[in-house]
This record gives C-alpha cells, sequence and structure tokens, in this order.
C-alpha cells in the first residue's frame, strides 16, 4: 500500500492594492476603503488620527472569502461599521439610521471593542470572586462523598441502591454548577485573547450569554445545613453497624 502524503499549506499572499509596479505583500486591509495596503502606504492609516478613528484594520484575507464577505452587512451590503449594544449585532450606517436598530445605543467598532474588553474584565474579577464560593461548594462535595462513602461501605450490597441514588443526585448538581462557572470564565479568557475587532465583536453575543449562566448559578446550594440528610447518614451508620455485628 503506498504511504500517502500531505499537500504542504500554501501560505497565503495578499499583495498591496497601491502598489503599481511590484506585487508587494499586504500588512492590513482597510475595511472602509476596500483596499490591502503593504507596509509603507498604511502609515497613513496608523498615523492620521481621523483614519485611526474610523477606518477598520483587519488582517489579510483572500477576495470573496468568506471573512471579507462577512464584513458586509447582508441586508444592505454595505461595511459593517457599528455595532449595537442594545442588540449585540454588527451593523451598518443604514441599520443604525433607518431600520429597528436607530433607536439603539451604537457604537463604533473600535468604541465598542473597548467597552466591551473593560466590562469583560470586570466581570472576570467577579467571577474570580465566585470561584471563591465555588472552591468551598467542592470541598463540602469532596467532603460529603467521603462521608457517604464510609456510610455506604457498612452496608454492603444491603446499601448500594442508596449510594447509586444520592451520589447521582450529589454529582449530577455540582458538577453541572461547577462546569457553568469554568464555561464562562474560558470563554472570557478566550475573548480577551482576541485582537481582532470584528472577530471579538460577532463571539461577544455567545460570551455574555455565557457569563449570564455562570452569574445566576446558586454556589451554595448544598453548603446549607440539613438536618434530614445528618439524621439519614447518622441512621445508615447506626444500621451498618448493626449489619456488621
Amino acid at each position: 500500500m503506498s504511504a500517502t502524503h500531505e499537500v504542504p499549506h500554501k501560505p497565503l499572499f495578499v499583495s498591496c492594492d497601491l502598489c503599481v509596479e511590484v506585487k508587494t505583500p499586504a500588512m492590513k486591509p482597510c475595511l472602509k476603503c476596500e483596499i490591502s495596503m503593504c507596509a509603507q502606504h498604511l502609515q497613513a492609516h496608523l498615523t492620521t488620527p481621523v483614519l485611526l478613528q474610523t477606518h477598520l484594520l483587519t488582517n489579510p484575507v483572500e477576495s470573496g472569502s468568506s471573512s471579507q464577505m462577512a464584513s458586509k452587512c447582508s441586508a444592505h451590503g454595505k461595511l459593517v461599521e457599528y455595532y449595537c449594544l442594545d442588540d449585540r449585532v454588527l451593523v451598518c450606517m443604514f441599520c443604525a439610521i433607518e431600520d429597528d436598530n436607530r433607536l439603539h445605543n451604537m457604537k463604533t467598532l473600535q468604541t465598542a471593542y473597548l467597552e466591551l474588553v473593560d466590562q469583560l474584565k470586570g466581570e472576570l474579577e467577579t467571577l474570580a470572586q465566585r470561584q471563591i464560593q465555588a472552591n468551598k461548594l467542592e470541598m463540602w462535595h469532596k467532603d460529603q462523598i467521603q462521608t457517604l462513602e464510609d456510610c455506604v461501605s457498612e452496608l454492603m450490597e444491603t446499601g448500594s441502591a442508596l449510594k447509586d441514588l444520592v451520589f447521582t443526585s450529589l454529582e449530577t448538581s455540582v458538577s453541572a454548577r461547577l462546569g457553568t462557572l469554568q464555561k464562562a470564565q474560558q470563554a472570557i479568557s478566550s475573548a480577551l485573547k482576541e485582537r481582532d475587532h470584528f472577530s471579538f465583536l460577532e463571539k461577544f453575543a455567545s460570551v455574555r450569554k455565557a457569563m449570564m449562566d455562570a452569574c445566576i448559578v446558586d454556589l451554595k446550594k448544598g453548603l446549607e445545613s440539613k438536618p434530614d440528610r445528618t439524621k439519614l447518614i447518622e441512621n445508615i451508620k447506626k444500621s451498618g453497624q448493626i449489619i456488621k455485628k
């Protein structure tokens, strides 16, 4: 059988649209100008305050690619220039002044990016505080499991059905809550590593949902005193001792 060989991936080359005689590699495309520029022609966009504030630079992509098409409004075919903080969607100028978004809180992509990054950093600090509560919940969980292990071991086969029932209830509840909190932390950390404004804002709605899900998780459930559970465990201990004798 002949060995299969992978075809080496060809590096993406996007040429500068302003270089006429020589095809110079483009460093950044401007979504508003709809041109790709090399390091030399990019200087004006990096040093002119007006261009810095109103022209969005992104990473080079092939002409007609899905990334390039995503930077335009699907409804109007215009360049996406704003972010609607109310609906958490990217919109073009026509969406901002004519459609349902016109009375909403609109921000330029750069401003929205900076504001939402600050918001996520604050939420990450809040989640860090909640992680302390989560750690207490996890310790409680381990103590409960150990206590139940000791009790159930004394009951032998008679207590196997009870063990399965209680363990499944505890494990499912605590694991789900810890998982929701960890998912939000991972989503925020991943978003904060995103340096492309467009990609960051496109993913923000899902990040915010994970964040909101984590904020409503009840991390105190299980830590509270449960007289019935304590009494049940004591009865199991006594029963186990009787069975053992």
